[in-house]
C-alpha cells in the first residue's frame, strides 16, 4: 500500500512540474482517529479518565448512545466531561494510553481499543516531510491528546495539530470551547484559518463527516480514504465535488486508486 501512496505522490510531483506549479504550497491535512491512528485517542483517554473518576456528567453508555444519534454532539460531550480536570491530568492519561501494552482499556463491561499509529500512513508522513510538505492534523478528539500523540508518534509540531479545545482556568479545562471546532465543516474552517486561500495538495480521512475538508483538495492533488466499505468510499467520492484523485486504502489490505 505504501507503494501506491508513493506512486501517487510522484505523479503529483510530475503534474506540478509539467504545469510550472512546483512552488505551490506543499500542504497535507489529515484526520487523526481511524485515519492516521488505528483506533481513537479521544475515546481511549475518555475511558481512562472514567476509570480515574476525572470526568463529570457523561458515562460510556451515554456516549455510545449519543454517537448513534449525533456524532458531533457526542464528540463535544466527551471534552465537556473533562471540565475541571487539570491539563496535566489529560497529559498523564494520554501518556498512559500511549504506553499501554494491552489491546484494550476496560471500563465496566466495555472494551475500548488502545490506539496505535497506522504503519503505512506513518511511513507516508515521513515521505511527505522529505518532499517538504507541511502536515496538519485536525481531530474531534481533545486538543491536548491530539497534540501529544501527533508530536510523539508522527513528529508533527503542536502548532500544526488541532483538536477540540476548551479554555483553561488555572490550567483546568472548562466547558467554554474555542472556535472553530474541528468537527465536520469546522475542520475546513480551521484549516483555512491556518493556510488562508491555499489548497492542500493531499488530504486524508475515514469519515464522511470530513467531506468539507476533502473538498478543499487542489485539483492536482489527491485524497486518501481509509476504510473497508467500498460503498462508503463510493458515496464520499461522488460527493467530493472535485475532480481530484482519490486513493482508497482498505483495512483488509486491498487497495486501489481512482483516476483524474
Amino acid at each position: 500500500m505504501l507503494d501506491l501512496l508513493e506512486r501517487s505522490l510522484n505523479e503529483l510531483e510530475e503534474r506540478l512540474e509539467r504545469s510550472s506549479l512546483t512552488e505551490l504550497r506543499r500542504i497535507a491535512a489529515f484526520d487523526l482517529d481511524g485515519t492516521l491512528l488505528e483506533g481513537d485517542i479521544g475515546e481511549a483517554v475518555f475511558g481512562f479518565l472514567l476509570n480515574e473518576r476525572l470526568t463529570v456528567g457523561l458515562s460510556w453508555e451515554q456516549y455510545q448512545h449519543m454517537l448513534g444519534v449525533h456524532k458531533s454532539m457526542a464528540y463535544k460531550a466527551v471534552v465537556s466531561s473533562m471540565a475541571g480536570a487539570h491539563k496535566e491530568d489529560i497529559a498523564g492519561a494520554t501518556s498512559a494510553v500511549m504506553n499501554c501494552e494491552s489491546e484494550f482499556i476496560r471500563h465496566g463491561s466495555a472494551r475500548i481499543r488502545v490506539p496505535r499509529p497506522r504503519p503505512i500512513l506513518k511511513k507516508f508522513l515521513a515521505l511527505l516531510r522529505q518532499h517538504r510538505f507541511r502536515i496538519l492534523v485536525l481531530s474531534a478528539s481533545n486538543h491536548f491528546s491530539v497534540q501529544q500523540v501527533t508530536r510523539v508518534w508522527f513528529d508533527i509540531p503542536a502548532s500544526d495539530a488541532f483538536g477540540i479545545q476548551s479554555r483553561l482556568v488555572d490550567n483546568r479545562l472548562t466547558t467554554d470551547f474555542i472556535s472553530p471546532l474541528p468537527i465536520g465543516p469546522g475542520k475546513a474552517v480551521l484549516l483555512r484559518s491556518q493556510i488562508g486561500e491555499s489548497e492542500p495538495l493531499i488530504t486524508g480521512s475515514d469519515s464522511a463527516l470530513d467531506l468539507p475538508l476533502l473538498r478543499l483538495t487542489h485539483p492536482y492533488g489527491f485524497s486518501i480514504w481509509v476504510g473497508n466499505d467500498r460503498s462508503d468510499f463510493d458515496v464520499v467520492r461522488a460527493n467530493a465535488g472535485s475532480a481530484h484523485r482519490f486513493v482508497f486504502l482498505s483495512l483488509d489490505g486491498a487497495h486501489e486508486s481512482d483516476g483524474y
